[in-house]
């Protein structure tokens, strides 16, 4: 998990730079609900870790969004399907 840290940092501040002025002059809006659940999982994801450096919350999530993904697309496949 250290290591992904330092990766993300390093992606996150090319990024930065890359789009810096792009990114200050388009205004955007996040859903306060997605900002919530972002931060909880950064909480709960860094809760995790230090308690057990060798767990990884994101391998566990996968099964949960392999069954939320079968789930969504057969309800909604007709309307992707238009």
């Amino acid at each position: 998990m250290a290591q992904l840290n330092r990766l993300v940092r390093s992606e996150a501040a090319a990024l930065w730079k890359e789009f810096r002025q792009l990114l200050l002059e388009t205004p955007f809006q996040v859903q306060v609900d997605l900002t919530f659940t972002g931060r909880a999982i950064e909480l709960l994801s860094g809760l995790a870790t230090g308690l057990d450096p060798n767990f990884n919350p994101w391998l566990e999530t996968i099964p949960f969004a392999e069954r939320l993904a079968k789930e969504t697309a057969a309800k909604d496949w007709p309307d992707l399907a238009k």
